[in-house]
C-alpha cells in the first residue's frame, strides 16, 4: 500500500472516529437508539441497575392518551436507560375494555387503569391515591420527552439535599409556573385530600400543581438539567 493511500485512510478513520465521539458526546447515538431499538434489552438491563434509594420508595409516573400508547417507547426506554433504578414506573390511563395495551409496555411498566379520566392530571392524582399513606417520592414526567441518562439520579440527589421541597428540572430560570414535562418530584405529604377531591380535571397540570404547592407553603427547588429533550 502506497504511503499516500495510508495517510488518506488514516485521515478518514480519524474523521470517522471524531464524528462518532461527537455523536456520543451530544447523546445523538443514545437518542437514535431510544427511538428505534426494542425495549427488551432496556428491560433486561434495568433489573441489574442499582436502586436509587435503599430506604424510601421512588415511583415514576406519567399518563398518556389511549391512542398514543405505542408512541411511549422512546420515553419508556429513556426511563429504563438510567444510572439508577426506581421501585416502579407507573403509567396511568383511563379504563377502556376496547384498548389493546402493547405487550412490550406491560413488560416495561405497571399499567394503572383508572375508573375516571383525569385528563392532564392523570399523571399525578391516581398515583397520589395509590401512595397516599406512604413516604414515597413521586417523579412526574411527560409522555413526549426523552430523559437524560442521569435524570433520576440528579433529581433524587437534589431531593436528598432538600427533603422538604418539591424538586423540578427546567432549562430556564423562571419558576413562576412549574412545568412537569422535564420532571417534577413531589411527595404525598405535600397534598391534602381536598386537593384531590376538589380538582377540576379539565385544567392544565402546571398551574394546578404550582398553586397547590404554594397554597401548602411547599418550597420549590429547581435543578439545572439540560439533558432531556422533547420529541
Amino acid at each position: 500500500m502506497k504511503s499516500n493511500t495510508k495517510i488518506i485512510l488514516s485521515i478518514v478513520f480519524t474523521i470517522i472516529s471524531i464524528f462518532f465521539i461527537l455523536l456520543s458526546y451530544f447523546e445523538i447515538i443514545r437518542y437514535i437508539q431510544l427511538q428505534y431499538c426494542s425495549s427488551d434489552s432496556y428491560i433486561k438491563a434495568y433489573s441489574n441497575i442499582d436502586p436509587v434509594d435503599q430506604n424510601d420508595r421512588v415511583v415514576i409516573t406519567l399518563t398518556t392518551k389511549l391512542t398514543d400508547l405505542n408512541k411511549l417507547k422512546p420515553v419508556i426506554n429513556s426511563l429504563l436507560d438510567q444510572t439508577v433504578r426506581v421501585n416502579q414506573i407507573l403509567v396511568n390511563i383511563p379504563r377502556n375494555t376496547e384498548t389493546q395495551i402493547p405487550n412490550w409496555l406491560t413488560k416495561a411498566v405497571t399499567i394503572n387503569q383508572t375508573g375516571q379520566n383525569y385528563g392532564k392530571l392523570g399523571s399525578i392524582i391516581p398515583t397520589l391515591m395509590r401512595e397516599c399513606e406512604s413516604k414515597t417520592r413521586i417523579i412526574v414526567v411527560d409522555d413526549n420527552v426523552i430523559y437524560g441518562k442521569d435524570f433520576v439520579e440528579k433529581i433524587i440527589e437534589s431531593s436528598n439535599e432538600h427533603p422538604n421541597n418539591a424538586i423540578y428540572t427546567k432549562k430556564c430560570d423562571n419558576i413562576e409556573i412549574i412545568e412537569t414535562k422535564y420532571g417534577v418530584l413531589i411527595k404525598p405529604e405535600f397534598f391534602k385530600l381536598e386537593d384531590i377531591q376538589n380538582s377540576d380535571v379539565s385544567i392544565d397540570i402546571n398551574p394546578w400543581l404550582t398553586n397547590i404547592l404554594k397554597k401548602r407553603y411547599i418550597n420549590i427547588t429547581k435543578v439545572n438539567y439540560n439533558e432531556s429533550y422533547k420529541f
